[in-house]
Formats: C-alpha cells, sequence, structure tokens
C-alpha cells in the first residue's frame, strides 16, 4: 500500500510538468500521466528482479496507473479559467473590470494586507450588475464567481467574522499573474483555491442577506455554508478572546507574536514587520500551526491526563485536537498535524506501536484523495517534509552523536534533518538558503518550547478567565522580548541570507529521489545490502557517501556553472520612470541600469535578484547623484551590496569618494563595455562579447505631454527622497561623464526633451548595433526611417506615447520584430536564445 501511496503523490506533483508542454491529448493525458504509466511499466520489469523481497510486478504496474489517475483526478477537480470559458462564445464573456453588487457570506477570517486594507474570501450567492442581475449565458460562467478575493478599506472590514452575511459594492477584476521572473504569481495563488475573480469594493451592508438570485452550487458547497455560518462566529470568538488577553499583557508586538506562536499566523493579524524578521531568520515554522504545536499540545495533554483511563484519555486528547484545528482555521499543514496526533494518541493509548513513515504516507494521501489541491500548498509541502525528515535522520543523527548528552544531541539533530529536508523545496521556491538557521534554532529550541507550551496553558485559560490569561501571559513579556531580540541579531549578521537562485523540477525531482534511496539504504530490505561487485566490496556505507556526492553536485555544479556563464540582460517596464529598469548579467559581473521606487524594488528586482542567484551588484547607474539617496536606491543598497555607483550627470557630493572618469567609456567586464555616444538625446552603448546595443533615452517636456490624446503609460514619477543615510556598504559614485547634465529616466514632468529623430546628423555616425532599445517611443514615422537606415536586428520599446491602439498597429509593422516592455511584461535576452517573454519564463509556483 505505500507503493500506492507514493504513485499517487508522485502523480499529483508531476502534473506541474504539464504547465510546460500541455496536454498531450486536450483534458485527458498530460506528460507526467504518460510519464507515470512509463515508470509503473519499467518498475514491474526491473523491481521485482532487483529486489526479491518488494511488491511484485502486478503492484508496480497498478502504482503506475494509480499515478496516472491522480494527474487525471487533479485536473478535474481543478478546472482553470480558460477551461471555464471554453465553451462560452467570446461576445458573452464577461469585461473587467466591471462595477457590480455582490452578496454572500464571509468564508475564512479577516486579516490586514500590507496596504492596510481587509481582505478575506466570499462565498457569492447573489451578484448584480448596475442594478441589473448578472445572466450566466452557461452554467460554465457560475463557478468563476462562486468564490470572490475581497478587499475592503480598514474600518469598514473591522469586525467582520467568518460565516457573516455581507453585501458589498465594488470592482470586479481578474488578479495579475506573475509580470517578472521569481515575483509572486497571485493569479495562480488565489486559483488553486479555487478563485479566479477579485472585488475591491465597500461594505454596503452586514447581517441582512436577501438572495435575489440563487446560483446553483453542488452539495458540498452548502454543506461547507451551513458549517462556517454555525460554527465560524464561534471559533472567531473564541480567537479574539485570547488574542486579545496576550495583547492587554504583553502589548504590541510581543502580544501579537505569542498569538502567532500558539495559533499561527494565518489565524491572527500579526504585525508583517515582525512575521518577515522571523522568516528571514528561519523561524517561519513556530508562526506556522503544524506539527510542532500539535506535538507540544498533545504532549500536554498527556501529561494532565496521566491518571485518567486510556479511553478518557483518547476522548480528550481527540477533542483538544479537534478544538485546536478549528480554532487555527483548518489549515492543511494543521490537518496533517491533528491526524497524525491522532494516528500517535490512538497507539499511545492502546498500547501498540506505529510505523511513522507509513502512517505519514497514509494520512497524506488520504488528505489529497479529499483535496488534491493541497499538493501545491507550501506550507504543506514542508510541514510533510519536515516531518519525514525528522523520522528517517534524526534517530541517525543522534546515533552518530552517541557521545553527546541525549537532550543536546536531539536539540541538534532536529534542526539539521529539518534543514536537509527542507532545503530543495525552499531552493525552488524561494531560490535562498538560511546559513545561520539551524544554529539559530539549536540555541533557541528550548526557549521557543517554554514560550509555546506556557502561551498554550494561558490561551487556554484566557478561554474560561480571560482577566488570568492577561496576567499569566504578562509573565511572558520578557523572554519574547529575548527572543525577538536574538532574531534581530541573527538578521543583521553578514552573509545571513544566500541567494542561490532558483532549481529546476528536474533537479529537485533528482534530490529528493537520492535522499529516498540513501535511506532505503540504510534498511535491511534493500537488495545491494552488501554485495560483491566483480573485484570491489560494495557496502551501502558506499553507496551512501556516493549518493551524497551526487546531491551536492547536483545542486553545486548547475548553480556555479549559470553564476560564470550566463550573459543575460532583463529590461522591466516600472511604473516610477518613464526610462526601463535593465539588469545586466555577464559571466558572473551583474550591473543595473537605472532604479524605480521602493516597491519597484520590493516586488520585482529583488524577486528577480534571488531568483536568479544574484548576491551583489558590481555596478550601478543612476541619472543624478540624488537618485542614489531616493528610498528606491536606499532600499535596494539595504538588501544587496552594490560595488560602484554610476552617474550620469557630474556632482559635488562632499561627503563622498568621487572618482573622475577619464574616458566615457566604462568596462564593466571581460569583452562587455558601457560607452556614452551622446548626451543630447541620450546614448549608451551596451557591448556584451560581440553583441552591441544602443539604448536610447528620451523624455518629452511637460507642455508636449499635455497635448498627446490617449492614456500614457507609465503614470507620473511618484518616487520621492529619502533623507535616510547611507550604510557604508558602498559609497562610490563615479560621473561616468562632465558634459551637460543628461537624464537616464528622467521622470515625465521634465522641462526639457530631446529626441534622436530631431538630431539627423547624430543619427548618421551612430556605430552598428544589434539591437535598439527605447525608453519612449514619440514619433513613429521616424522609428521606421531610423530602423531602416541603421537596420537593427531587434527593437525594444518600453513605452508608447500615446497610447492607443492605432499607434501600436503602427509599431507592429516596422520593418524589425519589436518588443513592449509594458505589453509583453519583462523581456529577457540571451546570445544563443535571443529575446524571450516573462509569461513564457516566469516561475509558476504549479512546479513546486
Amino acid at each position: 500500500i505505500y507503493v500506492l501511496c507514493v504513485a499517487y503523490i508522485l502523480g499529483l506533483l508531476l502534473t506541474g510538468l504539464s504547465h510546460q508542454w500541455d496536454s498531450i491529448f486536450p483534458g485527458l493525458l498530460t506528460v507526467g500521466m504518460l510519464g507515470m504509466m512509463g515508470v509503473g511499466a519499467i518498475a514491474s520489469f526491473l523491481m521485482p528482479r532487483l529486489w526479491r523481497m518488494g511488491p511484485r510486478a502486478g503492484v508496480w504496474l497498478m502504482a503506475g496507473v494509480v499515478g496516472m489517475m491522480a494527474g487525471l483526478y487533479l485536473q478535474v477537480r481543478s478546472p482553470t479559467y480558460d477551461a471555464l470559458m471554453q465553451s462560452v462564445p467570446p461576445e458573452q464573456q464577461p469585461i473587467f473590470p466591471m462595477m457590480v453588487d455582490v452578496q454572500g457570506y464571509i468564508g475564512d477570517s479577516p486579516r490586514l494586507t500590507r496596504s492596510q486594507r481587509v481582505r478575506f474570501t466570499l462565498h457569492v450567492t447573489d451578484i448584480q450588475d448596475d442594478g441589473f442581475a448578472v445572466s450566466f449565458p452557461s452554467d460554465r460562467l457560475k463557478p468563476i464567481t462562486q468564490t470572490l478575493y475581497v478587499t475592503v478599506p480598514l474600518l469598514q472590514g473591522t469586525g467582520l467574522y467568518p460565516g457573516e452575511a455581507i453585501a458589498l459594492h465594488g470592482r470586479l477584476y481578474r488578479p495579475e499573474s506573475a509580470s517578472t521572473p521569481g515575483a509572486f504569481d497571485f493569479q495562480r495563488y488565489l486559483a488553486q483555491q479555487g478563485i479566479f475573480i477579485g472585488l475591491s469594493g465597500d461594505v454596503v451592508q452586514v447581517g441582512t442577506h436577501i438572495p435575489d438570485l440563487q446560483l446553483q452550487h453542488p452539495t458540498s458547497w452548502h454543506l461547507h455554508q451551513r458549517f462556517v455560518q454555525c460554527f465560524g462566529k464561534r471559533f472567531w470568538q473564541m480567537r479574539q478572546r485570547i488574542v486579545r488577553s496576550f495583547v492587554q499583557g504583553l502589548q504590541s508586538p510581543a502580544g501579537p507574536l505569542l498569538s502567532g506562536m500558539v495559533l499561527g499566523r494565518k489565524a491572527v493579524d500579526m504585525p508583517y514587520e515582525i512575521s518577515d524578521q522571523f522568516i528571514q531568520a528561519g523561524l517561519a515554522h513556530i508562526l506556522a500551526a503544524s506539527g510542532f504545536h500539535v506535538s507540544l499540545l498533545l504532549g500536554v495533554i498527556l501529561a494532565i491526563g496521566g491518571s485518567l483511563s486510556p479511553r478518557q484519555r483518547l476522548i480528550l486528547g481527540s477533542l483538544t485536537l479537534g478544538g485546536y484545528l478549528c480554532l487555527t482555521g483548518l489549515q492543511p499543514s494543521v490537518c496533517r498535524a491533528a491526524l497524525m496526533g491522532l494516528a500517535v494518541l490512538l497507539a499511545t493509548v492502546s498500547d501498540r506501536t506505529i510505523r511513522p513513515v507509513g502512517a505519514l504516507l497514509t494520512i497524506v494521501t488520504v488528505l489529497l484523495c479529499v483535496t488534491p489541491q493541497w499538493i501545491w500548498d507550501l506550507g504543506f509541502q514542508l510541514s510533510v517534509l519536515a516531518t519525514l525528515g525528522l523520522m528517517i535522520s534524526v534517530p541517525w543523527i543522534v546515533k552518530r552523536l552517541s557521545w553527546m548528552p541525549p537532550l543536546i544531541a536531539t536539540l541538534i539533530a532536529v534542526p539539521i534533518a529539518a534543514t536537509f529536508w527542507t532545503l530543495p523545496i525552499l531552493l525552488r521556491t524561494m531560490g535562498t538558503i538560511l546559513p545561520y538557521s539551524p544554529l539559530l534554532n539549536m540555541m533557541m529550541s528550548i526557549p521557543i518550547t517554554l514560550i509555546s507550551v506556557v502561551g498554550m496553558v494561558t490561551g487556554a485559560i484566557a478561554l474560561l478567565l480571560p482577566p488570568l490569561g492577561t496576567v499569566l501571559a504578562g509573565f511572558l513579556y520578557w523572554p519574547i522580548q529575548g527572543l525577538m531580540a536574538m532574531v534581530l541579531w541573527t538578521n543583521q549578521l553578514p552573509g545571513q541570507s544566500i541567494a542561490l537562485g532558483t532549481i529546476s523540477v528536474g533537479q529537485l525531482l533528482l534530490i529528493y529521489g537520492l535522499y529516498g534511496a540513501i535511506a532505503w539504504t540504510g534498511t535491511p530490505s534493500f537488495p545491494l545490502h552488501h554485495q560483491r561487485v566483480g573485484q570491489v566490496n560494495v557496502s551501502y556505507q558506499s553507496l551512501r557517501r556516493f549518493m551524497a556526492l551526487a546531491v551536492a553536485m547536483v545542486v553545486v555544479i548547475p548553480i556555479a556553472y549559470a553564476h560564470y556563464q550566463t550573459v543575460q540582460i532583463t529590461v522591466f517596464a516600472i511604473p516610477s520612470s518613464q526610462a526601463p529598469m535593465m539588469v545586466v548579467q555577464h559571466r558572473g559581473q551583474v550591473g543595473i541600469i537605472n532604479n524605480g521606487s521602493e516597491d519597484d524594488v520590493i516586488y520585482t528586482l529583488l524577486p528577480f535578484l534571488r531568483h536568479e542567484g544574484i548576491n551583489r551588484i558590481h555596478w550601478a547607474i543612476a541619472s543624478h547623484a540624488a537618485d542614489l539617496q531616493t528610498s528606491g536606491w536606499q532600499r535596494l543598497a539595504q538588501s544587496v551590496p552594490i560595488s560602484h555607483h554610476y552617474t550620469l550627470s557630474p556632482t559635488a557630493a562632499p561627503d563622498r569618494n568621487l572618482v573622475s572618469l577619464t574616458s566615457s567609456t566604462l568596462p564593466i567586464g571581460s569583452r562587455a563595455s558601457l560607452t556614452l555616444l551622446s548626451t543630447a538625446p541620450t546614448l549608451l552603448e551596451l557591448t556584451l562579447d560581440d553583441y552591441v546595443w544602443l539604448m536610447i533615452a528620451d523624455t518629452l517636456p511637460e507642455s508636449k505631454l499635455a497635448q498627446q490624446d490617449g492614456p500614457i503609460i507609465p503614470a507620473s514619477y511618484v518616487g520621492h527622497q529619502d533623507s535616510s543615510d547611507d550604510d557604508g556598504a558602498s559609497d562610490a559614485v563615479m560621473p561616468l561623464a562632465t558634459t551637460s547634465e543628461i537624464s537616464l529616466g528622467a521622470p515625465l514632468n521634465a522641462s526639457l526633451g530631446t529626441s534622436l529623430e530631431t538630431s539627423p546628423g547624430l543619427v548618421q555616425t551612430l556605430p552598428p548595433s544589434h539591437i535598439w532599445c527605447w525608453s519612449s517611443v514619440q514619433n513613429y514615422a521616424s522609428i521606421h526611417q531610423l530602423t531602416e537606415q541603421q537596420q537593427p536586428q531587434e527593437a525594444i520599446v518600453t513605452t508608447v506615447l500615446p497610447n492607443t491602439d492605432a499607434l501600436r498597429s503602427i509599431l507592429d509593422t516596422l520593418p524589425v520584430p519589436l518588443y513592449v516592455v509594458n505589453r509583453d511584461y519583462a523581456i529577457q535576452w540571451q546570445p544563443r536564445q535571443g529575446f524571450s517573454t516573462t509569461p513564457d519564463q516566469r516561475y509558476d509556483i504549479s512546479d513546486f
């Protein structure tokens, strides 16, 4: 049965491969399904001969069928927006955004967003457009608005609870997908929860529900509705009573932190500054209700009920686990941990033993049969892998540390095992490692356990006597302050977070396959436990060493090769600047041309740098020295060291170490340079190996902008000055030119503007170039003439002024291929592959 469980889980995971090649037979077989059938057929032939004590050929063949059916089952249970809209004629499909009136009930606990709005899911029972009921021409449209992701203003969302009936008025929209490599794919994240549409609006009425138009939903939906409406408010009130007692006794942020350590950060509103600090330090698991919390809770219950009969202990433990599960909000990781806790409780009271790995596989399979979409939940993945690592690796590590006291050996073994088993999935999703995380977990293991246990007991008391719970919570003030101080100090250490870059799905599967093989070699059932191969005496220890070396090579070699061999330019369109932001990678050297606002850095640039494994920027170019004091540049310098700053304008900053360049050509690596060709207009020539880029930074006067017809992209400049001091990591600012002041990425309200088409003499002197990159397009007729004269191979435009379909169609008739960044998202270029747009290369969360 364990082979079938593994096959089912692997079949669900392999559906991620279908996103690259789609279905072989649309709606039926995917690449992953066919792969599982092939693996099952090969295993049915080979495994009985290699593993004579293992399952027979029929079991392996059945495992392949189970894996294939798992992929088909996940497809059926996870419809996509495009699949639901296939049967609807284009003229009848909804056009977003649209203003609507919606009625429904709240499906989960409302929480704050980073922009200080309240978000929750809404199960819709009535939806109207401008006072008229929305007509659905096909039943396939109904699931699209069955559940909405809703955000409302803070004051209107305060006090809302799960199960409460509510009426809203607002704007329906389709969530955005990831626009840059490494960015968060919000659209796919919601789609995994069965949500395809968002609503941004205002609360009109609360507590009254008049469903004028009832949508037809399956029976399971009605059961969920009744459960949430009956018990949602009660459990929400219980959570609020616990949180209120903690906050009154500890104040903020210690009170919300203790609430997160007891109930999980998804069940309470924790300040993002605190949760981000713990995640950055590698202590996210103490804020995610999972096996750690359930094991502590179960230990407390067994200790308290030691004098009770086995049946009474079973009832007490089951009620406690069920209550905690409801308090935390039925999160996937908590469901897994609660079922594991129940299995341990049953084994304890019945005086039996269980096979931990087998129990884990069985429980995970049961949960994924009920809700197969949980296979893509990152918290669920980390919870399962960490638990599996503790079961397999902790006894082996403790045995190797037998010369230590057992308690100390266990404290060392637990974080090491959990780190190694979760590291591959974190590299796939985050692309970073935290070197100090295992050591910090070892040092803080006992304090965290004591705080969590006392917090759970205090929370239970607060449910009955809130004043007493407040008093008891106050005794944890200094331990929690010490924990926060330790986390803050760890995050300030050099090298605390190292970006290695994301690994591929193939690397991920290979690493975990080697992990499983290493664990299997130590068991008596391993077919080559001790065998001679030719004249070489092969033992499982030597195989383990070889496979451990293979794991390291699978990770290190591709990362090192990519770091020193990548030649790539990525162009981003940023709302805060007319000119693009460019990241230049050339054989280990990384540079940035132009930067945006702090939000652009946080949500666009930093995720991309982590995705590419970039830990240092060797050179960065800004328009003016004052730009380096803006929040965007300051935020970037705090996160990634910058070796050298350069500006395109003269500066006389007495507090900076200025180095004047004798030439306008800047060497940026072997066979790579940046040359300033002109200041009016701004022309930069970027040479990478044998390829030449010509970058044209044009600006428009404010008077001309006012005369443009149609909307202008991007919006007006929103960057602001930040008076914060430099951290001193890299403070060399060097003027690249000493001529008249020029602007690379000047704001749209610039008072002067120049363009290449107004300098015909300059055009004749331009050197040949392969790729042209404009910051904006103003004179469309001259663009044809310029491209015909210079004959670049390809061209990039960041913004189109004005942004009308007619003028865009003119650009599409250029004699060279054209890419518009704000239409094609970010654009990447490599010498061999050429150009690609990020919808084809962006990180897909369904690939783990």
